[in-house]
Order: C-alpha cells, then sequence, then structure tokens
C-alpha cells in the first residue's frame, strides 16, 4: 500500500478545486516528500474535503482492489490476441536400432543402425479463416559400417486452408477479441463508477462528522449556559426572588443538557471512525480529526432538471456499461451464427522429398520428389443441436442487454430527477431553518430578560434554550444535507468526479 499523504491547498487551489478546473489524476496520486505531514505520523489531523477525497482513492483497500480490474480486462484481451500469433514448432531426435539378419533359418552378421532426424514448423491462423502451415524435417541414418551413410533424407510441406462456410470472414473471427478489448472499456467505466460512489461516501461521511463535530458544540455551549442558568435561579431562590420549585426546572435542564451532550461525543466517534475507516490510513485509528471546512451553502446555481437529465443519460457509468454489454451481445450473436454453417475447407498443400544414399567416399545416388495436393474438407454435424443452442441463446442475450439500456435509462430518469427536487428542497430547507434559528435565539433572549425582570419562569428559560438548539442543530443538519444532497445528484447524473477535478484516464 502507498504511504498516505495529506494535501492542504491554499486558496488558489481550492478555488480551482470548486470550479473543477484543476485535473487530478485517479490513478497517480504521489505523495511527495514535500507534503505537509504524513497522516500515518501525525495524531491531528487538518483536512479540507478535498484532502479527504484524495487520501480515500490512493489508500481505500476496497478501492484498490477495484482498479486491478481494468489490467485483467487488458490480460483477457491479450489472451483472445493470441489466437492470431503464430506458432513454431521444433525438435531433435535421436535414434538407434540393433538386430540380427536371418536368412534360411541362419542367422547372419548383426547390424546397427544410429539415426538423427530434426523436425521444424511453423503454423498461423488469420482473422479471415486462413490457415498457413510450413514444416521440414532432415534425417540421417548411419549404417553400422562407418564407410556407409545409408538413407539421408530431407522432406519439406506447405499447406493452406481457407474456410470456405464456418470460421470463414473477419466477423466471426475477430468477435471474441472485440469482445474483450469492449470488457476493457467495461472495466474502466466499472471503475469510475466505484471512483464515484467513493468519492460520494467519503464527502458524505465529512459532511456526517462536521454535523457530529458542531452538534458536540453546541451540546457544550448549551451545558454552559443550563449550569450558569441553574446558578443564577439558585442565587434568586435564596434571595426570594424566585420560588424553590424553580430550582428543580433549572436542575433537570442541566441534567439534560449533559445527557445530550454524551450522546452527541458517542455519535462524533462512530462518525470519525467512519471516516478514517474510508480515509484507510496505517496507524491512523487514533487521530483526531479537525475538519477545515464548514458546511455552508456553496455558491453556485443548479441548471434545469432536464439539463442534468442529458448529462444523465451521456455520463452515467452504469450506463456506458449496460451499451458496451449489448455491443458485446451483438458479437456474439454473429459469432454463434456463423457457428451455424457446416464447415467446408479449401486446402492447398505443396511438399517436396529429398533422398539420398551414398558412401562417405564415393557416387550419391540422389532421388528428389515433388508433390502437390488440393480438395476439399466438408465436416457436417447431424442436427447441429449445441451452435443452435448457442446461437439461439445470443440472441435472447441481446434482447436482454437492450431491455437493460431501457430500463437503466429509465433508472437514470427517476434518480436525477428525484435528486434534483431533493437538491432544491434541502436549499430551501436550509433558507427556513436559518431562519428558525435567529428566531429562537432571539427568543431566548427575551425569555432571559423577562427571567431578571420577574416576568418569566426557569421552565421557560429552560423550554426556549431547548428550542433554540434544536434549531441551531436544524440549521446545521440542513446545511449538511444540502451538501450531500448536491453530491448525490452529482453522482447519479455522473458528473461528479469532473466536478471534483478527478480525472479518470
Amino acid at each position: 500500500m502507498n504511504k498516505p499523504c495529506v494535501v492542504q491547498p491554499g486558496k488558489t487551489l481550492k478555488k480551482a478545486l470548486a470550479l473543477g478546473v484543476l485535473p487530478l489524476l485517479l490513478f497517480l496520486l504521489p505523495c511527495r516528500a514535500g507534503q505537509a505531514g504524513a497522516l500515518a505520523d501525525s495524531r491531528v489531523l487538518t483536512l479540507t474535503v478535498a484532502d479527504a477525497v484524495l487520501t480515500a482513492l490512493q489508500n481505500n483497500p476496497e478501492f484498490l482492489v477495484q482498479k486491478a480490474g481494468p489490467d485483467k480486462s487488458r490480460a483477457d484481451a491479450d489472451i483472445a490476441r493470441a489466437a492470431f500469433d503464430p506458432v513454431v514448432t521444433g525438435g531433435i531426435t535421436a535414434g538407434r536400432t540393433r538386430g540380427e539378419p536371418e536368412t534360411g533359418g541362419v542367422s547372419g552378421a548383426p547390424y546397427q543402425n544410429d539415426s538423427l532426424e530434426a523436425k521444424a514448423g511453423i503454423q498461423e491462423f488469420f482473422p479471415t479463416g486462413t490457415t498457413v502451415e510450413a514444416a521440414g524435417n532432415k534425417a540421417l541414418d548411419w549404417k553400422e559400417d562407418p564407410a556407409r551413410v545409408d538413407g539421408d533424407s530431407a522432406s519439406w510441406d506447405a499447406r493452406v486452408t481457407q474456410a470456405l462456410l464456418r470460421g470463414a470472414g473477419f466477423g466471426a473471427n475477430l468477435a471474441s477479441l472485440r469482445q474483450a478489448r469492449l470488457g476493457v472499456d467495461k472495466s474502466l467505466h466499472e471503475l469510475r463508477g466505484a471512483a464515484e460512489t467513493l468519492v460520494a461516501n467519503v464527502e458524505n461521511a465529512y459532511w456526517d462528522y462536521v454535523l457530529a463535530l458542531r452538534s458536540v458544540d453546541i451540546y457544550q455551549k448549551s451545558l454552559e449556559v443550563a449550569k450558569a442558568q441553574e446558578k443564577e435561579t439558585r442565587e434568586r431562590v435564596r434571595l426570594g426572588k424566585l420560588a424553590e420549585t424553580e430550582l428543580a426546572a433549572a436542575r433537570a435542564e442541566t441534567a439534560s443538557g449533559r445527557a445530550g451532550l454524551v450522546s452527541a461525543k458517542k455519535t462524533l466517534e462512530a462518525r470519525r471512525l467512519g471516516l478514517l475507516r474510508l480515509l484507510s490510513l496505517e496507524n491512523g485509528w487514533g487521530s483526531a480529526v479537525v475538519p477545515a471546512e464548514e458546511p455552508e451553502t456553496p455558491a453556485m446555481a443548479l441548471d434545469s432538471a432536464e439539463s442534468h437529465v442529458r448529462v444523465a443519460l451521456e455520463k452515467r457509468a452504469d450506463l456506458a456499461q449496460a451499451r458496451i454489454g449489448l455491443k458485446q451481445q451483438q458479437m456474439e450473436v454473429v459469432r454463434t451464427k456463423n457457428g451455424l454453417l457446416p464447415r467446408l475447407d479449401l486446402f492447398i498443400g505443396l511438399g517436396g522429398t529429398r533422398y539420398a544414399e551414398s558412401f562417405k567416399a564415393g557416387q550419391d545416388t540422389d532421388l528428389d520428389e515433388i508433390a502437390t495436393s488440393a480438395g476439399l474438407e466438408l465436416e457436417l454435424p447431424v442436427g447441429n443441436r449445441e451452435a443452435r443452442a448457442k446461437h439461439a441463446k445470443a440472441v435472447v442475450s441481446e434482447s436482454e442487454a437492450a431491455l437493460a439500456i431501457k430500463n437503466l435509462e429509465d433508472l437514470a430518469q427517476v434518480d436525477t430527477r428525484t435528486a434534483f427536487a431533493e437538491a432544491g428542497y434541502a436549499a430551501e430547507e436550509v433558507k427556513a431553518k436559518r431562519a428558525l434559528a435567529g428566531a429562537r435565539e432571539l427568543a431566548f433572549e427575551v425569555e432571559r430578560e423577562k427571567v431578571r425582570l420577574g416576568r418569566s419562569t426557569a421552565f421557560q428559560v429552560s423550554q426556549a434554550q431547548r428550542d433554540m438548539l434544536e434549531a441551531r442543530l436544524g440549521e446545521t443538519e440542513a446545511l449538511c444535507a444540502y451538501r450531500k444532497a448536491l453530491t448525490a445528484l452529482f453522482r447519479l447524473e455522473g458528473s461528479l468526479l469532473e466536478r471534483r477535478g478527478i480525472r479518470a484516464w
């Protein structure tokens, strides 16, 4: 695993990332020695959203497994291409034969033959359905008599076979290779989808952690206010300005604040661990995370729903994969349709043999032969059941692939339009919750002033404080929900990586 690193962009880099004009290589994320600190060695991590995303893309083990997909697909394409690679053969054989001739029941002198044979050949299959073969051998046969070489021979032959029906043409023979190459593109889109999911998960985890951190801060401040209110109420009771019963409400509010703070801290720890799991930092589980960004409303306006739908139909990774799958199935139909044909091959052969009987000293007797041949070879499976079944299955799979595309297009419509509407509602909710928080805060200050003047009670102040707390949390929740809604919209339309300045390939 690469050493994790933190990137802390300045204002210029942050602005570039926000505008999506800084291409960041998804597959090449080096950790430079000059960067500000290694996350694995730090106890306090100050992270922007961009820091968290880049670190996750570099270190998340689940995503690193996904990154191996295109390499495996390229290997499959090389395997398919190997069908058209030439094959060279060769060999050397040495042998010895011993015997004793017998004539009329009388054994003759024993004899011994030593032989040596060398062979070589080459064969190559071409996408046209043509097979070219050439081979040759050279053999020497020594008699027991060291002065005699008997059976010095050499031969060669060449053959060209052309498929005329089954196995003929580029369409059938290149189908597997083309399918494998499309598989590479398909795996790249699959990786793109995995990257979008990881980026969305990291951003959501980041804002969930910000919300949990803000909740702890709000509960902490609320507890401090409750303690101060309890102290003030106790003093007023001592001076006789308030009844003893008012102290119980103040104490209850303090206890409620403590319980809320404990619950908020529990949630914060769970969110911290969730974010660190996505970042997958070596020895980083004990690190404190300090967000460097606040969930403010982004200064951007959404396009129309139709514009986002057009982007989704063009860019969504699952749609791209389905369209490639349809092309693969169409090629499978072509390949299996060719398999329905009988095999009829035309072949032309040419060969030669040279045989020489000679003594190491004396005259040689040579014999040369040239042979030619041509013909047709027919293979007709009775019923051809397997080929017909494979073709029928390919046709059905092609129809299924086309229907899958239509289904995914409808899903893209629903997902994108729903996410667009939810982003709009989230933006409106931010405005409403912000106004409510302002009103609740003003109401709380009014109740505090009224209780000082003796025109309100500690219970009413506690109620106003609780309302203010809920309103503040509601505003933060609305802001984080809006940021997450935008992330969901951009992921579902397939533009999240581009909008974050990340280039997949």
